[in-house]
Parts: C-alpha cells; structure tokens; sequence
C-alpha cells in the first residue's frame, strides 16, 4: 500500500509543482492552455440560440484535443524501480489545460454574457474530454503501448464521446442527456481502445481485442475505413443534407491516426541511429519525410470514398456539401501536418503534435460559431 503510493508524499508533490514550472518553457504547454479556453471564447461572444446543443460535444472535443496537445509523449505510466516520479509529471503536464479552462471560464462569467449554469456545463464537458483523454492515454502507456498508438486511443475515445454528445443533441436531447451518451460511449471506447490501437505502430498489424470483440482482430485503421465507408453512403446518399459530416469524420480520424503517427518520438536513440546508417535512409520519428509519407497514406485511406462519390450522382436530393470539398480539406489537413512538423523539426513532434491539436480546436470552433 505505501510502495503503490509515493507519488503522493510531500517530495514528489515538490517534484510536480517544479514540473509545472519546466512545462512552461515548451510551446505544448501553452497551445493546450490555448485550446481549452477557446469554447469559453466562444461563450462570451454569444451563442445563438438554435446553436446551444453544440456547447457539450465541442466542450469535450477541444478539452480532449488541448490535454492531447499539453501532455505530449510523456514516458510509461509505471514506477520503474528507481521511484521515478511519474505521476507528477503527468499531472504537471495536465495542469495546463486545466489552468486555461478555470481562467477563461471566469472570464467568459465576469464579462456577464452567459449564465452561471452555461459556464459551469461547458466546464464540466471541458473536464469530460481532459479527463477521457488523461485516462485512456495514461492506461494505453501502462499497458506498454507505444507513445503514438497510445496518443491514438485517447483521442479515439474523446472522438468517440463527442460523437455521442453530437448525435444526442440532432435528436434533441437535453445537456444531460448529451453528457449520459458522451460518458457512456467514451467508456465502451476507453475499453477497447488498448486492443483497436495496438495494432496501430506497424500500421497494418492486428492484435486482439479481449474486449467486447469475442477475440476479433480489429485495428483503429481497419476501423477507420469501415467508418469512412458507412459515413459516405450517410452523407452522400442516404441523407445528403448531412454531406458535412463525412468531413467531421474524416478530419476526426486524421487526427487520431496520422498525427500522432507522424509526431510521436521513438524514444530509443538506439533504432535511431540504425535507422540513420540502414540502407535507404528509412524516415526517422518526427521527420519532414515521416510526417508527409503518413499525411499522404491517410488522407488517400480516408478520402478515396469521397472521390467515389464525386463521380456517383446523388439519389436522394442536393448535397449540402459536394465530395470534392472533403478531398481538399484533407487534402489541406496533410499540408498542415507536414509544414507544422518542417516548421518545428528541432523541436522534436510535441510543438507539431499540440500545434496542430490547438488549430483542429480553433477550426471546430469556428465551424460552430459561423457555419
């Protein structure tokens, strides 16, 4: 009992308190603070009201995104023999968010342009998404989950809750009803998330998921082409009115597949280095040539289904937003990830990984303020 709790002694709390201090110097720290405060931004301009129901799911998105963002690839969730403090540094790192979120909620309530009731809902669902994030990406490292499959998982399941906030609210569901089916489907994801993302690092490899699949081999890629596939006979045919949401679904699976493929670090200076003197200069972790190659595979793998319905005509009425338009944003989400990671190549993949986390954010928030 007291091994399995030193992190909690006055030394290790010390330890947490110097490491908020150190995260301060990174950019990561400061995009994640950046991206929670972004949906109390959008409260203290005013939300109109047909656009209420939007509060919860872009609560938990840009929540999830910024912890994402601040948290970066920190090391194994396991004490190591040598009592690392590694919890402090966890929650160092989440503290961040955590700080923005408090500090523009309290704005966004002294301007006097929302209630007491709107600000705390939106804080909470903020919370939701750090906290489905924290949760999924700290239990995939503890798992021994890679940096980049283990990213993956915790952004799969804060997708997978704002897309069950974001469906209750089309059936008119009330902000708590919302928050039932956000908790209920981030949970069933936490729990599988571990088996989709494993087989995440080698791309194609499967591994077996021991929950909820009866021993199917899934993986988030092979998953990610099922949902692309049901989303464009949703959107371009069946209800064409919601031609939108086949971008919302491929730029939600870009983000938790190509980024952090492309940013996420080996941590094994030793691979590195064999990577660097093998035959054919294989591109290294956090490399301009990693990043585009995978930007690249992505936006084909998610975006071949809209090129087929470019030349498919609609059965079922105008759409509210033509195919060609997904393949350009995804076309123009690789060019961001690429140029982000070209940008910031002395800063290894965290500053790219968080940048391009915080300006997915802003974009969702401005989709619903102005679209």
């Amino acid at each position: 009992m007291l091994r399995s709790a030193r992190w909690l002694n006055r030394e290790a709390a010390s330890t947490g308190a110097r490491l908020v201090r150190i995260h301060a110097r990174e950019p990561a720290a400061w995009l994640g603070c950046l991206a929670a405060a972004l949906p109390f931004g959008w409260l203290a301009a005013g939300v109109a009201p047909e656009r209420m129901w939007l509060i919860v799911p872009l609560a938990i998105a840009c929540g999830g995104l910024a912890l994402a963002a601040a948290l970066g690839d920190p090391p194994p969730g396991l004490p190591d023999g040598r009592q690392r403090p590694w919890l402090p540094l966890w929650l160092a790192r989440s503290a961040w968010p955590a700080a923005g979120a408090m500090v523009a909620a309290v704005l966004a309530l002294g301007l006097g342009a929302v209630g007491l009731r709107t600000v705390c809902l939106m804080a909470g669902c903020v919370a939701v998404g750090c906290a489905a994030a924290f949760g999924s990406i700290w239990g995939a490292r503890r798992a021994g989950l890679d940096a980049a499959p283990a990213a993956s998982a915790g952004l799969f399941v804060v997708a997978t809750a704002a897309t069950a906030a974001t469906v209750a609210g089309l059936v008119q569901a009330s902000p708590a009803g919302q928050v039932t089916a956000a908790l209920g489907a981030g949970l069933a994801a936490w729990r599988l998330a571990g088996g989709l993302a494993g087989g995440l690092s080698g791309g194609h490899a499967a591994v077996e998921a021991d929950a909820g699949f009866d021993g199917a081999r899934v993986t988030l890629r092979a998953l990610a082409m099922l949902t692309t596939l049901v989303a464009m006979a949703v959107c371009f045919y069946l209800a064409p009115q919601l031609a939108a949401g086949y971008s919302a679904v491929a730029i939600g699976w870009f983000l938790c597949l190509a980024v952090p493929i492309a940013t996420a670090g080996s941590q094994n200076r030793a691979a590195d280095s064999l990577r660097r003197s093998a035959v054919g200069r294989p591109a290294l972790p956090c490399s301009r040539a990693l990043a585009w190659a995978t930007a690249v595979d992505h936006a084909a793998l998610l975006g071949w289904p809209a090129v087929v319905a470019v030349f498919l005509p609609p059965v079922g009425g105008p759409r509210a937003v033509p195919p060609w338009a997904v393949v350009l944003v995804l076309a123009a989400a690789a060019v961001i990830l690429t140029a982000a990671m070209a940008g910031w190549a002395g800063r290894g993949g965290e500053t790219p990984r968080s940048a391009v986390l915080a300006a997915a954010a802003s974009l969702a928030v401005g989709a619903a303020a102005w679209l």
